[in-house]
């Protein structure tokens, strides 16, 4: 980009000063080159004091060095760097009116989370050393949302363990692949005995002949023995000394499995917040307008996908289902209603 020729240079970013300092001098150095020195010179003089003043366990010392250095730095781009915030595009802006609901949860919901508060808050769960606000408030998020982000959860993590297990096997096979690979000390013994002398031959020999029987036996330790029965002598089952692996397939995150059933799963009425939504949808429907529905979690976008489904289902098989709350309406992806997230192409997003 610097060899872009052009007679003014500008850059347009969020917080880079709060984010990388890295990557602010990259942007500094295209507007302004050389405003900030070299590269290891503002590593010295910038980067490392403010880097070391933001750990928690830094000194009162480190701390003052990074303040001052944070000072010089802001002072020394003045000239460079022009600081805008939200009031700058409030006068150009439409008025914006926001609403704050508090909304009540329903009695499973409230059952989810009373037994949560007296079971697995601030106490650690199942391989955890300690309890910690962000897992709790994680868990007590997705009871508010609704009971099946729960199961969502839980199916996840169901993924990623078995992801886990079936790495740690492809792992352990391809060790002992290779264990069996470089583990030849035949040959060894082999080219020592011949390379001694002509006399010793009767005892290569014997050498040689020990080695294929190590060797053999190395072979049948490698695989799993199972012991041939006979007519006379049948070999009972429980007598097969064979090492038995046993896989755990505790899900920690189905502690709420007891306490909710497969009906209540797929009730829509099990949460407030969806039976407002898919309200708020149908008088936008009534109207013609269009609505705008964002989430931080992936999860919530992924339930009101699933109740749309469930309406559309309902509307094109012409029943009323009252665990939708009775909502009716065509609901397409793609047609009535867009997604979009992390891994949405492209493509799809110019659309």
């Amino acid at each position: 980009m610097n060899r872009v020729l052009t007679r003014r240079r500008i850059v347009l970013t969020g917080t880079p000063l709060q984010n990388n300092l890295k990557e602010y001098y990259c942007m500094v150095q295209f507007v302004k080159p050389n405003l900030l020195g070299k590269y290891n010179e503002y590593l010295n003089r910038f980067v490392n004091p403010i880097t070391n003043g933001q750990y928690t366990d830094s000194t009162e010392h480190d701390i003052r060095v990074m303040k001052r250095r944070s000072h010089v730095l802001h002072k020394m781009l003045d000239g460079a760097v022009q600081r805008r915030d939200y009031g700058v595009l409030a006068p150009f802006l439409p008025p914006k009116h926001e609403y704050v609901l508090f909304i009540t949860l329903t009695e499973v919901q409230i059952k989810l989370y009373q037994f949560y508060l007296e079971n697995y808050s601030r106490r650690p769960l199942a391989g955890k050393s300690s309890g910690f606000l962000f897992p709790d408030f994680q868990s007590l998020q997705r009871i508010w949302t609704h009971p099946l982000v729960l199961k969502y959860n839980s199916d996840r993590y169901e993924i990623m363990q078995q992801k886990k297990r079936d790495k740690e096997e492809e792992d352990y096979d391809s060790e002992g692949s290779l264990v069996n690979f470089i583990d030849d000390n035949s040959t060894t013994e082999e080219s020592t005995t011949e390379e001694s002398s002509d006399d010793m031959s009767d005892i290569s020999d014997d050498s040689r002949k020990k080695s294929k029987k190590k060797k053999s036996k190395k072979k049948g330790k490698d695989k799993a023995y199972t012991p041939r029965g006979t007519r006379a002598n049948p070999v009972e089952h429980e007598e097969i000394d064979q090492e038995v692996v046993e896989v755990k397939n505790d899900n920690p995150t189905e502690w709420w499995m007891p306490l909710v059933t497969e009906q209540e799963i797929d009730d829509m009425r099990n949460s407030h917040k969806l039976i407002l939504l898919f309200d708020i949808l149908r008088q936008c429907d009534a109207i013609g307008d269009k609505l705008l529905v964002f989430s931080q979690s992936l999860y919530s976008l992924d339930l009101i996908e699933h109740f749309l489904g469930k309406v559309d289902d309902a509307t094109q098989e012409g029943r009323v289902d009252e665990k939708l709350g009775g909502h009716i309406g065509t609901w397409s992806p793609g047609v009535d209603y867009f997604r979009l997230d992390g891994s949405t192409s492209c493509e799809n997003r110019s659309i």
